[in-house]
């Protein structure tokens, strides 16, 4: 059977039915997996608390597995739940305001992630927390930056072309000598995927 190449996010269950697929980018399932490891070297569980919409449940559940996968004894995480329509005004009493790590479950609406943003910004006053965000907040505008800077947002990338690294030097001066611009992110997966594919061959 030849192999099947899912250059972007498809189905978890695929790759663990075919050792024949292979997929490029992360799973969101599997930026849950590498942000828990990265966030139970930071703080206790009991330090976290997990924030969002009654639609990201199940991306709440994501994060509760890793956890119970890294520690026996299985702690639960503290939920601040809001309902899908929620109106967000200027109340956030439904925030745990004990809390050094919040993890914004919300990745479909900018509006929604920015007003939970910002009731965590009100909700702290001076105390230092840290804001887990989902990838897809890579791509919002310059009106969020403030907030990711107060609130320390650290947010997972499945890729990251390091400008210092003399091969992404090299493909930058070269794509910008065929194509006249410098590559997007989309231009680096890309040339990654096929490099790395052909050295399979």
């Amino acid at each position: 059977m030849h192999p099947m190449v899912a250059p972007w996010n498809a189905f978890r269950t695929l790759e663990n039915i075919s050792p024949n697929y292979i997929l490029l980018k992360s799973s969101l399932p599997t930026h849950c997996e590498i942000l828990t490891e990265y966030i139970l070297k930071q703080a206790k569980p009991s330090d976290i608390v997990l924030v969002g919409r009654e639609k990201s449940k199940s991306l709440m559940a994501y994060f509760q597995a890793e956890i119970d996968k890294a520690i026996p004894s299985k702690p639960k995480l503290t939920q601040c739940v809001v309902k899908d329509n929620y109106k967000f005004g200027d109340e956030y009493k439904y925030l745990d305001s004990l809390k050094q790590i919040y993890i914004v479950t919300e990745f479909e609406e900018p509006t929604v992630v920015f007003n939970f943003l910002r009731h965590l910004n009100m909700m702290r006053r001076s105390k230092e927390i840290t804001v887990i965000g989902m990838p897809s907040w890579q791509d919002y505008s310059r009106d969020y930056y403030s907030l990711f800077s107060q609130l320390h947002v650290i947010i997972s990338a499945s890729s990251y072309p390091d400008p210092t690294d003399e091969k992404v030097a090299e493909f930058r001066k070269a794509f910008f000598k065929t194509y006249q611009a410098f590559p997007l992110k989309e231009a680096y997966e890309g040339y990654d995927a096929i490099q790395y594919l052909v050295n399979q061959l």
